[in-house]
């Protein structure tokens, strides 16, 4: 009984230690969600600062799975790695420049309404559907890292 309850403490704390202290565990990566309002272009630099980079999204598992942790762990609606600045609606990834494929955009989106809405925002009251914004704009971010 003691050996079981060890080898299971053991398994949790090695799941645990995968991810920096504060950071969230996911299927396959580690997320945090920072709390300070940033423009789009400072919280890109603040996640490379701590290990990371600003999220993507692979897959609807993923897409759901941080629309999941943003419920406990966000304040807001919040900053994905997508740009579209080279190129109008030529949606990508900016840490790796690939093509973001699958989307999961709010019906409408996204509209570039202001003319100027580059940026790739999830916004947690439309069930983590994304929208384009003004990447001058604060708001709160989520940094992803590879599991250790």
């Amino acid at each position: 009984m003691i050996l079981a309850y060890l080898l299971a403490l053991t398994c949790i704390c090695a799941v645990h230690s995968e991810c920096p202290f504060g950071w969230v565990v996911g299927n396959t990566s580690c997320y945090l969600f920072h709390h300070e309002k940033l423009s789009w272009t400072v919280a890109s630099h603040y996640c490379r600062s701590v290990g990371g980079h600003l999220a993507t999204v692979e897959s609807k598992q993923e897409k759901d799975e941080i629309h999941e942790f943003s419920k406990f762990h966000s304040a807001g609606d919040f900053w994905l790695d997508g740009i579209d600045d080279v190129h109008e609606s030529d949606w990508r990834w900016a840490s790796t420049y690939s093509i973001i494929n699958p989307t999961f955009w709010h019906p409408g989106q996204p509209d570039n309404l202001k003319g100027n809405e580059d940026c790739l925002e999830v916004r947690i009251g439309d069930n983590g559907q994304w929208n384009d914004d003004d990447c001058a704009k604060h708001q709160f971010c989520l940094c992803e890292k590879s599991l250790n």
